[in-house]
């Protein structure tokens, strides 16, 4: 099996879309590609979208206004204090402590909604997983273009939030919006005619590809790109002569990740019916 023909463009010509808000919309591919396309893909919305949507203050409001003497903060300030807190420091440098001190409260305040970091930790996992679920796919598309969606906005979210990937692995099996985002995938999945074990397999093969692409690619942010461009230089700097820039190798990952998974729907047969 041969990977889908990528156009020119690279990985941002595809239904894959890592374009800021206001991009025009992508035109469906001819029938030559052996790809469905999305005939109408709307601009993703981000975490941090979400949070504005929402009127959900960041980091540098809440810190500027939070030296005075209100300690109450509610829990969707808590989340979003500490997502900018990982943007900026990494999952490891956040702490509960130095997340009461960004609140300008006792890090026994932040106690009132999160019993310890992994529950905090699963609480931004959620909210990624809740962005990822806000499709925009027009009703009535078939499985195949759901689940590209899906994998697109997956891919969408960690690039906004790279430093955001490691949580995955330490987030448990019980968080509602990622639960519901599993069914999803299942829905479609049977919506494509797999059933039985081809049915679990698939889940399976899917979830982890999507998961491993993107701890590989965005787990060591914000160094990600520099250490794939020196590993590649380590290998075969002949082969890899055109990716030597931190550029090129986002745009070569952005083009793995999507002929990657084209080749995994092919592999299972799932076509839009």
């Amino acid at each position: 099996m041969t990977a889908p023909q990528l156009p020119l463009g690279g990985a941002s010509e595809l239904v894959y879309p890592h374009l800021p808000l206001g991009a025009a919309e992508h035109q469906p591919f001819g029938k030559d590609c052996g790809m469905a396309c999305v005939h109408a893909l709307r601009p993703l919305r981000t975490v941090r979208h979400r949070r504005l949507e929402h009127g959900i203050p960041n980091c540098r409001q809440l810190t500027s206004n939070s030296m005075g003497r209100n300690p109450a903060r509610t829990r969707s300030e808590v989340i979003s204090v500490a997502l900018e807190l990982v943007e900026r420091d990494g999952l490891e440098a956040l702490t509960l402590r130095g997340l009461g001190a960004a609140l300008g409260v006792g890090h026994t305040s932040v106690y009132t909604h999160f019993k310890d970091k992994h529950e905090l930790i699963e609480a931004l996992v959620a909210l990624a997983a809740a962005d990822v679920l806000s499709s925009n796919v027009p009703i009535g598309a078939g499985p195949r273009t759901r689940l590209r969606d899906l994998a697109s906005r997956a891919r969408q979210s960690f690039t906004q939030h790279p430093r955001l990937a490691p949580a995955l692995l330490q987030a448990s099996g019980e968080v509602d919006s990622a639960v519901e985002l599993s069914r999803a995938i299942l829905a479609e999945l049977k919506r494509a005619g797999l059933g039985g074990r081809r049915l679990i397999v698939a889940y399976r093969t899917l979830e982890t590809y999507v998961i491993a692409m993107s701890i590989f690619d965005f787990g060591g942010a914000p160094h990600h790109l520099a250490i794939r461009v020196a590993r590649q230089q380590s290998i075969d700097p002949a082969t890899f002569e055109s990716v030597t820039t931190e550029a090129a190798v986002e745009a070569l990952n952005e083009e793995a990740y999507v002929a990657g998974f084209e080749l995994l729907l092919d592999g299972f047969d799932i076509h839009d019916n």
